[in-house]
Formats: structure tokens, sequence, C-alpha cells
């Protein structure tokens, strides 16, 4: 076939005719792989005045391209779509649907194949802002945005992906949009929240997603052990304080975190036992790169894991000590009086441990909200709560024991 059909199919007058012509030379040429007859074909209709004609046919080429897109989609498709875009490069609104389609079209391919940051990018060179309702839907842009975050999550673009979060979030809550959409938003701030080491939010957050029904959470990326897994390393290596203890527990008290390999740092930092370096070691092994990076603004290059560790231990210092000298806590920590007495210091200051320091005897006193009983309280019931979990263990090593037992101690009464 050569540019003498194209010849032929421009000179047709009646519309109908003339469109019929462009779609028969485009699918013959898209079947012999004839990229320069199909650029010619394009940019040739792309120049009529009347839209009418032209949208036809790039809506008809688009079609033909959509049931060849796939995992495996030959480069070809991929260049075609390009073509599509070049095509009505200088001219975008006036075939804005198209671009649209086109450019979803484009990104679903690319991300398929794992080409996150393009598939990211193709998207957001979209023109949503001079986009009208009637153009793309609010449910669509919104959409739009999501996949963009996420896309370029899984591309480490971790700045643009809070930037289209937050774009999208002016929105996301609206009843019309999609419930999928939702899920994937919420499933976008967990991850941001966790790669910018804002693990107080991201733990609760991962755990929520963990809960959805499996019909729910077949549109999310992860499985719901994997969700359940993310949401106990982040409440372990989030600050230490009052709230990262109410998450902790939450998570303790969820029978499936027991399967985890993370689970034994989390019982003992519930229980505000002290962290040994081997059991830190451990479990930093099992820890992503960014979970491993060094803390700003924490004097001596203290990584996240450490710090963590740091800031519980001297929590359960308080446990056992009404007051300790920052030489002695210092050992406890394994860090220098002077770094013990600063991060006392700043926990002081931030509320999330109560006490005072005494910097003349360099002594640092704990208090205890309530006094005394409040603590003696607090300890019986974390005593309970231990003696329940290892009854748990105990019937989940040996199934029925306890009703055994039970039935046996209620024969004798």
């Amino acid at each position: 076939m050569s540019s003498s059909f194209l010849s032929e199919a421009q000179a047709l007058v009646d519309v109908p005719s003339r469109i019929s012509a462009f779609n028969t030379l485009i699918a013959t040429a898209f079947a012999t792989q004839d990229r320069n007859l199909i650029r010619s074909a394009l940019f040739a209709v792309t120049q009529e005045e009347s839209l009418y004609a032209p949208r036809q046919v790039l809506t008809a080429f688009s079609e033909l391209l959509s049931s060849q897109a796939s995992s495996s989609a030959s480069p070809f498709v991929v260049d075609m779509l390009r073509l599509i875009l070049e095509a009505v490069a200088n001219k975008e609104v006036p075939f804005l649907p198209i671009v649209i389609q086109t450019r979803k079209l484009l990104s679903r391919i690319l991300s398929s194949q794992g080409e996150w940051a393009s598939a990211a990018q193709v998207l957001e060179e979209i023109p949503l802002e001079s986009a009208s309702t009637m153009v793309c839907s609010l449910p669509e842009k919104v959409d739009i945005d999501v996949n963009i975050a996420l896309f370029n999550l899984r591309a480490n673009n971790v700045d643009r992906a809070s930037v289209f979060a937050n774009r999208a979030s002016q929105n996301i809550h609206k009843k019309e949009v999609n419930p999928a959409t939702k899920k994937l938003y919420d499933h976008c701030w967990a991850v941001i929240w966790d790669r910018e080491c804002h693990f107080i939010k991201a733990a609760p957050e991962y755990h929520r997603l963990s809960q959805l029904l499996s019909v729910e959470a077949q549109v999310l990326p992860y499985t719901s052990e994997d969700y359940l897994r993310k949401a106990v390393v982040c409440a372990i290596l989030a600050e230490a304080g009052p709230q990262r203890w109410g998450i902790l527990g939450t998570l303790f008290k969820d029978d499936r975190t027991a399967s985890l390999e993370s689970f034994a740092m989390l019982e003992k930092m519930y229980m505000e036992q002290i962290i040994r370096p081997v059991e830190k070691e451990a479990f930093e092994g099992t820890l992503e790169p960014h979970q491993r990076a060094e803390v700003e603004g924490y004097e001596g290059g203290v990584t996240v894991v450490a710090r963590s560790v740091i800031e519980h231990n001297l929590l359960s210092a308080g446990k056992v000590y009404e007051n300790i000298t920052f030489t002695e806590l210092g050992r406890l920590l394994e860090i220098s009086s002077r770094r013990a007495e600063k991060v006392a210091a700043r926990m002081i200051v931030e509320k999330r441990l109560q006490g005072y320091i005494d910097q003349i005897d360099e002594l640092l006193y704990f208090e205890h909200e309530g006094g005394s009983l409040m603590q003696w309280d607090h300890n019986i019931v974390n005593a309970c709560e231990t003696v329940n979990h290892i009854l748990q263990k105990v019937e989940r090593k040996h199934a029925g024991f306890l009703q055994d037992d039970i039935h046996s101690s209620s024969s004798k009464i």
C-alpha cells in the first residue's frame, strides 16, 4: 500500500466515505506495521478544519490499539499510541477525550511491563485542570491522580507520589468516587508515610488495610499478611510514647500477628521489656533500606531501629526505677551518659516521657500518671495479658487441652 491510497482518501468529499477510507488505510498499514504510512495518515486527518472526521478516525485507531493492549503488547503498539499523542500535540484541548484515553491505555501497558516511572509520567501529562467534567468526570480525575501516585511509589519517587496523593485528597471522599480507588488511595498514603519514616501514621493504616475482606482487597498491591507485617514493623519503628504503645496493643491482641517473625519483638515492646542488642540486630536484618536509614537531627548517627530501641528501653526502665543516674542509664541503653540525658530531655519535652531531670545530681526521675496505685493497676493488667497470651499459645500448640481441663474441673465440682 502506497501514499496514493492516502491521496485518494483525502480527495473524498463525502465525510463518512472519507472516514471509512482512512480507517481501512490505517488498519491495513497497522497489520503490516507500516509506521510511516500510519504517521502520514494521522497527521493528514488531524489537519482538517472540521473535528468530526479526525475524532472518528483517531477513536477507531485507539480502539484497535486497545484490543492489542496487554502486558505482552509489542513495542509497535506502544509506538502507535505515542504517535497518536504526537499527531494532536498542538491541539490537545479539542481532542482531549482521545488524549486521555490514549494516555490511560499507554500507561496501563507500561505499568504492566514494570515501566513505573514512564507510566506515571504519561498520566502526569494529562491536562486535568483544563478538562471539564463533561470530558473527564470527577471520579476519573481522582482515579488518574491515585494511579499517578501509585506508579510513582513503585518507581520510588515518593515526593511526586505525595503531590498527586494530596491532589486526590480534595475529592477522594465524595460518594461518586469508585471504592476501589479509595482503597488504593489509602494504600498510597500508608506507603508514603512508611517511606517518609512517619511510622506512627503508617502502622494503623497498614493494619486497617490488612483487615479488609478478601473481595475488597483484590485491587490492592499487597496481601493481607503483607499489610499486617508492615503494620507491625512500622509500630515497632515508631517513636516511643503513649500513642505507639496503644498501636502495639492493638496489634498484639490481633491473633494473626502471632505467626509473624516480628512477633517476638512486638511482644517484648508491648510488655515493656528491655530489648537486647542481639534482638535488635536480628530484627534490623528484616527491614527495608529506608527503615535502616539514619535519623535526621539525632546525635551520633542513630538509625531508625536504634532510636526505637533506645527510646523503648528508656521507657521500660521507668517501670523498674523511680530514678536513675545518667551513667547507669547510658550503660542500660548502651550509649554515653551525655546522649542518654539528651534522649530523655527530648522525650520529656515532646511529652512522650513523664519525668524530670536533676542536672546537679545527674539523675532522671520517672513520674507515673496517677501515682503508684495507677502504676500497680497497669502492672496487674500487663500480668493478666501475659498469662492470657501464654494460655493462647498452649491452646494453639495443644488443641483441646484447656477445654479438657475445664471439663475435668467442672465434673469435680
